[in-house]
């Protein structure tokens, strides 16, 4: 028999948050101003310190306590705020390009631009023979897109009418209208009565994301729509043709009413957004409306996008302009999206930072400098990280041990201090008018004494021994202690941290490779192949050995791939296919899903698990007859995993996104209960 020699490592952990992305940092991180009406400004230092260069993009809005009456509130909802007669009838499309109104005729299928006071800037007649009749338009920034209406296409048109590009969605009724959100496109796809239209996104290319189920609507056959970014919690706007307007928050799939209005003309068609208010047209006038949200323009940035290349900085500008603001203290978040700078991203989702910016206008604001010692021995300690947990809002001390937080507002705070070797310290604060004031804070440490450094011991099999280990704390602080039995070497990583990664697009020199799959020590990747899919084969030297292609109708193919033992499976619409690794294809079924984009194996119950981004997670064997599932519980899903050996049971791990939590989110599921547990957030 056999003994075993055990290393036992003990470890005091020490853990702290820094307000990055990747190699990305904003500096100062949060800020306040004060002001009695001048304009100021503020510059902030984009720091990437990575390799790569990373696209940014700067927006604001206002954070609303329920208990705060300051401020700029709500416009008054439905007010009329300019009509222009532009003759005629039968227009049913109007957008906003930036610069002027266009409207789209549905009987004689042209297009005119005009600036608010209705002067006519051009005329454009749109081809006879591919607009069955023009209904709902809007402007992606450089082209319009415009319905036809029937079961006609959407096509994307220039400024002088010609046709650029063909969206042939899949529809069971014409588009009723169309709307831009930044990066994809939202149609009505009418479905005649009452209860049918519903509204899609899809891709510029065709590809959907979502579909919005209307039921909440009283009204939802002949609707237009518009989205407006700005409007956070109610993108959405929604007519219909017999004068009922609709906000929608459209965070899960099921909409919901925001507010509603009742208006006076029937037969009204087209909604756009000009940057402050809705349009709509009834016969032959052009009717704009208070959409109920006051413009916040207290903040000018320059840039507000670019890119900041790697290892650089780049300074952006923040001009306060409080001019027409009424007095009062504006708590305002800057969000940065960033992506690695010409990443073709297939899951839509960015990293952000948010960062507070609070502004006073004509009220008391207040200056609180900290300075930090060491209670043992007096002296300061730099690169303290100190955080303001009422906003966004965090310092590092210097050499000296000091760090400022400028034009704070009246009231009760928490300040956080934290720094490794020392003890967290949260220390209250209250501000009660203005000037400069002192945070003078002394932080404690723990010091972990072990009367040994290894524990060695040769056992019989089957028997146990006990060994005692005396730990004394030596610190002027209280010690918390845990101890854990990790791993020694490489393998005593923590848990999510990069352990290996594999340049898959360059080995294939492919920018849209959607899913992996391990199989008899090669790697099996699916990639788009401009629109042609295949199934490449890497082995582990990282060389490229194969490539065969894809099965089924998908333009970009499969999503997700998993391994049973015998075959790979994979799928990117509704139909999944198991093939053998040589790409012979053994046997399909439809999964009801589409599409469907997540999938992997069960090996405890021989179930093929899959999912779309916002379905729940279903379990198929594998003749496709469906024997399980798990309720996403509002999570869109972004790939799903299978272990086996998870120690709580839960077995099967949910990459996801919840919105106002985060963007990359890990869960685990127990599929014998149901209960889903958060894991981590990346």
């Amino acid at each position: 028999m056999f003994g075993r020699k055990v290393s036992i490592l003990f470890t005091l952990l020490f853990i702290f948050s820094i307000s990055t992305y990747a190699q990305i940092s904003v500096e100062p991180f949060g800020f306040g101003i004060s002001t009695e009406g001048d304009d100021l400004e503020i510059e902030l230092e984009l720091t990437n310190s990575g390799e790569d260069d990373v696209e940014f993009r700067i927006s604001y809005g206002l954070v609303r306590e329920e208990e705060e009456n300051r401020g700029p509130g709500r416009d008054d909802f439905g007010d009329v705020v300019n009509e222009i007669n532009i003759g005629g009838g039968n227009w049913y499309g109007v957008c906003w390009d930036g610069d002027l109104l266009w409207c789209v005729n549905h009987g004689d299928r042209r297009m005119i631009s005009m600036n608010m006071d209705g002067e006519v800037q051009n005329q454009v007649e749109l081809p006879q023979g591919d607009f069955n009749m023009p209904l709902g338009m809007c402007h992606d920034g450089e082209a319009f897109w415009i319905g036809s209406w029937g079961d006609g296409p959407i096509h994307r048109v220039d400024e002088e009418g010609n046709i650029i590009a063909t969206l042939n969605a899949d529809w069971a009724g014409g588009p009723t209208g169309v709307a831009w959100d930044g990066e994809n496109l939202w149609y009505v796809a009418y479905q005649g009565g009452n209860g049918g239209s519903g509204i899609l996104q899809v891709t510029p290319d065709g590809e959907l994301l979502r579909t919005i189920d209307l039921q909440a609507l009283q009204n939802r056959d002949w609707i237009s729509i518009e989205y407006v970014p700005e409007h956070r919690g109610g993108e959405l706007w929604v007519l219909h043709n017999r004068a009922s307007l609709y906000q929608l928050n459209i965070d899960n799939d099921q909409a919901e009413i925001v507010q509603e209005l009742g208006l006076q003309n029937n037969n009204s068609f087209g909604l756009g957004h000009d940057g402050e208010n809705l349009w709509y047209i009834n016969d032959a006038s052009l009717i704009s409306i208070d959409d109920g949200t006051a413009e916040l323009v207290l903040l000018e940035i320059e840039p507000s996008e670019g890119v900041v290349a790697a290892d650089d900085v780049e300074g952006i500008l923040v001009t306060v302009t409080p001019d027409g603001y009424d007095a009062g203290v504006y708590n305002m978040v800057l969000q940065f999206e960033l992506t690695q700078a010409g990443e073709m991203r297939d899951d839509f989702e960015d990293q952000i930072i948010e960062i507070s910016a609070v502004v006073s206008v004509d009220a008391p604001a207040a200056s609180v400098f900290c300075s930090v010692i060491d209670a043992a021995t007096e002296e300061p300690i730099p690169n303290v990280n100190v955080d303001l947990q009422q906003y966004l809002m965090e310092r590092t001390t210097n050499n000296n041990g000091l760090c400022a937080f400028e034009n704070i507002p009246p009231a009760e705070y928490d300040f956080t201090f934290s720094v490794a070797d020392y003890l967290p310290l949260v220390e209250p604060y209250r501000i009660d008018g203005e000037g400069e004031l002192e945070l003078n804070v002394e932080l404690l440490h723990a010091s972990c004494i072990l009367d040994r450094e290894e524990i060695v011991a040769e056992l019989p099999g089957g028997e146990q021994t006990l060994v005692l280990v005396e730990i004394s704390n030596e610190g002027n602080g209280p010690l918390t202690y845990t101890t854990e039995k990790k791993l020694l070497g490489d393998a005593n990583a923590d848990p999510w941290a990069l352990r290996s990664s594999l340049p898959a697009g360059v080995i294939t020199d492919e920018a849209r490779i959607q899913g992996i799959a391990f199989v008899n020590d090669l790697f099996y990747l699916a990639g788009a192949n401009n629109q042609d899919p295949v199934i490449y084969i890497v082995n582990r030297d990282e060389d490229l050995i194969g490539q065969f292609p894809q099965h089924g109708e998908s333009r970009y193919g499969y999503k997700d791939l998993t391994w049973d033992g015998e075959l790979i499976w994979g799928s990117g619409e509704r139909v999944v296919y198991g093939f053998a690794p040589d790409g012979e294809l053994v046997t399909s079924f439809d999964s009801g899903i589409s599409p469907c984009t997540n999938m992997t194996w069960d090996n405890e119950r021989d179930i093929l698990w899959v999912s779309g981004t916002t379905t729940n997670i279903i379990g198929f064997d594998r003749d496709g007859n469906q024997v399980a599932e798990l309720d996403r519980q509002n999570r869109r899903i972004y790939g799903i995993s299978f272990w086996q050996d998870d120690p709580g049971g839960h077995q099967l791990y949910i990459y996801h996104k919840i919105n106002d939590v985060g963007n990359f989110l890990v869960a685990k599921g127990n599929i014998e209960n149901g209960e889903v547990v958060a894991v981590v957030s990346l």
